[in-house]
């Protein structure tokens, strides 16, 4: 595991794929997940808040390296043409 970035503002970092080994981790897999029901004390609100904001991280980096994906592939037709 690596070491854990910690800030002056007391706050720190954590990379959700730090938590677990990589061969451990099926991506394709994440939207067939079984997530408990929501609860309505702090504590499930805080998960639910966290939920929604891991998933919108996790969706504009797919966007992102598919897009990158996409300038490689058009700039290696483009070389090797």
């Amino acid at each position: 595991m690596r070491k854990l970035h910690k800030f002056r503002n007391n706050t720190c970092e954590i990379n959700l794929m730090d938590c677990f080994e990589k061969k451990e981790v099926h991506p394709e897999l994440f939207d067939k997940s079984d997530v408990p029901k929501e609860r309505d004390d702090p504590a499930g609100k805080y998960t639910q808040k966290l939920r929604k904001t891991t998933a919108k991280v996790f969706t504009k980096k797919a966007v992102w390296l598919n897009k990158l994906l996409i300038y490689i592939l058009l700039l290696y037709k483009i070389i090797n043409f």
